[in-house]
């Protein structure tokens, strides 16, 4: 392999790619590469591994420190690659760190460290930490430790981060990393350097696989064992060895444009928006570019609120078989969200996605010929707060417009595993009691069982109030706990009138992270006048074809 006195990447990538990432680098890669070069330095890592970095998103990058700011600058470097909000706890004393203190979340305790990496982390910041220095505000670390400070376990616990491993390496022998070590800071430093220590450093990262927090917090272990099993997790990454921990894949690389628009060409045109977005109707085949991509950006979404298939790119069997609204930014070119959709009008309920999840009953032959199950619904990250998953709305009720025998709308909403067990409590409360059917038309796989005194802790807390008092309520104690009511459980009840949005039960999914997924069942005759007119929807007569249905032989 080259070896070359500045960072050096060792990847199996072609040369037009290598130039197509040299030419992509943000200016804080630039500065640290610059920096790296100015001294002499140098690190080596496979391209592919940065792959592993999620684009978006909380993570807590933990490493080693076997060269105090050396170390830390390498892995700068190769997290800059992918992400600009980066911060670190390390070394921020080391004379190798004088130009980045402004990325160190250290403080003058413990406890402002604490604080400022939980910030960090809370706008979904990426943050580096080498656990020697973290819980150490005062004193010296040791180069080599036999036990970390559990102090990064409780902050990644705290703030459910993902955890991404990367090991560094050094050829400097270890007396020099001792001698580096006592003497690092110090102007004796500097003169032993330039006699005995090489002029370059290469350090080599070894990149593991993402771990999510659902898969460290719920061990049954105490954090300090906790902290040494991550630990041991690092150098078998070192060594190449499988992991302790169940592991995500990178996400898949995003579809080539041209493959898009290619596809999206052949697609029925649902409509256009002021803010150059294009709302699509398509049906896509096995080797579809399209499904690809609504797969990848499907994990992507579902990944950051604490779901997601696992994979590197979320698509199922009932892909295929279901049409997809897609919306599309035409000035940016990509893919905004999806939703997914399929009329069950002359349909065995086992083909349905929902089957997988609940068993239908008798009772579903009410819904079943005049409906169409929505799911697997996503919004991509960036454009979160946007009107985009309003404009999604548009583009179903585009699809009712066409298609008058629907009037009933049902699919599974999910509550992510990330909410605490009081959270969900409080939510599957809520909706059990003012939104539960009587006559539920499925029985769930996997129930969502409620403790006795959630119960009663409900009971009370709603005891005498409407709905609408009730979730002010609900609003207000999810809000003590850092929780708000999902997106789509609102929505789904905000579009009808009384009795026009019902929940048929609420089941575990082991498939995504043992999320909680709701049956809602809405009757598009209930929608509520200022809804009808948002959606054009005001002529339309979801009752007239119930007496062609009766005439049906």
């Amino acid at each position: 392999m080259l070896k070359l006195p500045f960072l050096t990447a060792k990847t199996k990538r072609s040369p037009s790619m290598q130039e197509s990432t040299s030419a992509n680098r943000n200016e804080l890669s630039k500065h640290v590469l610059e920096y790296l070069a100015e001294h002499q330095l140098s690190a080596v890592y496979d391209v592919k591994d940065s792959l592993k970095i999620p684009e978006m998103g909380r993570v807590i990058v933990l490493a080693n420190d076997p060269l105090p700011g050396i170390s830390t600058l390498a892995l700068l470097y190769f997290v800059s690659q992918v992400r600009q909000d980066l911060r670190f706890i390390g070394d921020c004393d080391s004379p190798w760190l004088s130009e980045f203190r402004s990325l160190s979340c250290m403080g003058d305790s413990d406890e402002t460290t604490r604080l400022a990496a939980t910030e960090h982390l809370a706008n979904e910041g990426v943050l580096i930490i080498q656990p020697v220095h973290f819980g150490r505000s005062s004193g010296v670390p040791k180069l080599t430790q036999e036990r970390w400070p559990t102090d990064f376990l409780k902050l990644a616990t705290h703030t459910l981060s993902p955890i991404l491993h990367v090991h560094v390496s050094s050829d400097e022998q270890p007396f020099l990393q001792q001698v580096r070590g006592f003497y690092r800071g110090h102007g004796v430093f500097q003169k032993l350097a330039s006699r005995v220590l090489p002029e370059t450093y290469d350090q080599k990262l070894r990149v593991g696989e993402l771990i999510d927090a659902a898969d460290y917090k719920d061990l049954p272990l105490r954090d300090r064992f906790k902290a040494k099993l991550l630990r041991k997790q690092l150098y078998r990454v070192a060594s190449g060895k499988g992991s302790y921990f169940k592991t995500l894949p990178a996400i898949a690389l995003p579809e080539p444009r041209e493959h898009l628009l290619a596809e999206l060409a052949n697609a029925a045109l649902l409509g256009k928006t002021k803010d150059h977005k294009l709302i699509y109707l398509c049906s896509v085949q096995q080797s579809s570019s399209l499904l690809r991509e609504i797969g990848r950006l499907r994990e992507q979404a579902f990944r950051l609120v604490g779901e997601g298939s696992g994979k590197a790119c979320d698509i199922d069997a009932y892909d295929l078989d279901y049409q997809h609204i897609v919306l599309w930014d035409a000035q940016d070119k990509e893919v905004v969200g999806a939703y997914r959709l399929r009329t069950t009008f002359d349909l065995d309920a086992d083909r349905l996605y929902t089957s997988t999840l609940f068993d239908y009953q008798a009772e579903a032959k009410r819904i079943m010929p005049r409906g169409v199950e929505l799911g697997r619904s996503f919004v991509q990250p960036k454009y979160w707060g946007s009107r985009s998953l309003d404009y999604l709305w548009a583009g179903i009720a585009a699809y009712i417009r066409s298609n008058p025998r629907v009037r009933y709308l049902l699919g599974a909403v999910s509550i992510s595993n990330a909410f605490s067990q009081q959270g969900k409590d409080l939510l599957l409360g809520y909706y059990g009691k003012y939104y539960l059917d009587d006559d539920p038309i499925v029985r769930c796989k996997r129930p969502y069982m409620m403790g006795y005194s959630a119960k009663e802790q409900n009971a009370r807390l709603f005891e005498g109030l409407d709905a609408r008092d009730a979730f002010v309520t609900l609003r207000e104690q999810l809000g003590l706990i850092g929780h708000s009511v999902p997106t789509l459980y609102k929505q789904y009840t905000e579009l009808c009138d009384e009795g026009g949005t019902r929940f048929h039960g609420f089941n575990i999914d082991p498939d995504f992270q043992d999320c909680i997924d709701g049956l809602v069942v809405v009757d598009l005759n209930r929608l509520k006048p200022l809804k009808r007119k948002r959606y054009e929807l005001v002529n339309h007569d979801f009752l007239a074809y119930d007496e062609k249905l009766k005439q049906t032989p």
